[in-house]
């Protein structure tokens, strides 16, 4: 899967991945299931990516979580679980260290 759904058509892809992880081991990681690996990115190009850490604005210019009409988003961390988050509750996980951008 490419695309969400709930994508502008005119964008043929709408999920990146977490850039800080490249070229990281599965034993690299300190808390995966706290860690984001693939969200939905709005910017539109295959293989999008880039540090999730940005990923507060909700909008369709440049590579940002997009949220879907009712400010949530799909998030996949590195266990493999997949969780949507309103992009609210997304930002103050991420400020108090719940979701992690880094292994």
């Amino acid at each position: 899967m490419f695309r969400c759904p709930h994508t502008p058509a005119h964008l043929k892809y709408s999920y990146g991945f977490n850039a800080n992880l490249s070229g990281v081991s599965d034993n690299d990681y300190t808390d995966p299931a706290h860690t984001v690996l693939l969200y939905e990115a709005a910017s539109g190009q295959p293989n999008a990516h880039d540090d999730p850490s940005r990923l507060r604005s909700i909008n369709w210019d440049g590579q940002y979580v997009h949220g879907q009409s009712s400010r949530w988003a799909n998030f996949v961390f590195a266990d493999g679980h997949v969780q949507a988050i309103g992009m609210w509750r997304y930002e103050e996980q991420l400020d108090n260290g719940e979701i992690r951008v880094k292994p």
